[in-house]
């Protein structure tokens, strides 16, 4: 975003519009994204810092800075790839399947064993995964 006069009388805001992209950093996060990294910069704003978001489609194994609704995550760690001014949660995602273990089931799953584990953070227990 920056100030221009490309877009109308006098000085108004231009901005740069992509579709998302795996590896982009962006000013916002979409819906269905979420995001693998956090930093401040002065592409966002013009009037000083403010956050962006390195966008990543969901996969299993890959460690993210949010959890989709459709999704689960089989890991948790703090760490500060998620928020440049210090700690915060990262989630090591897991696409939901028959005979995966996770943090929990996400909507429209049901579990078949649970089992104690140190996987997921503050939750005890973790359930292998089953779609009725």
């Amino acid at each position: 975003m920056r100030q221009g006069t490309n877009c109308g009388p006098g000085v108004t805001y231009e901005y740069n519009v992509t579709a998302p992209a795996n590896g982009l950093w962006a000013c916002t996060v979409p819906t269905d994204w979420s995001y693998t990294g956090a930093r401040q910069g002065s592409n966002c704003s013009t009037s000083g810092l403010s956050y962006e978001y390195h966008l990543a489609t969901p996969a299993t194994g890959v460690w993210m800075c949010t959890v989709l609704p459709a999704h689960t995550y089989f890991g948790v760690r703090q760490g500060s790839n998620c928020n440049s001014s210090g700690l915060s949660y990262e989630y090591k995602i897991v696409i939901p399947v028959n005979g995966v273990w996770a943090c929990y089931p996400p909507t429209g799953w049901s579990y078949t064993a649970t089992r104690q584990g140190s996987n997921c953070g503050s939750f005890t227990y973790e359930y292998l995964l089953f779609k009725p």
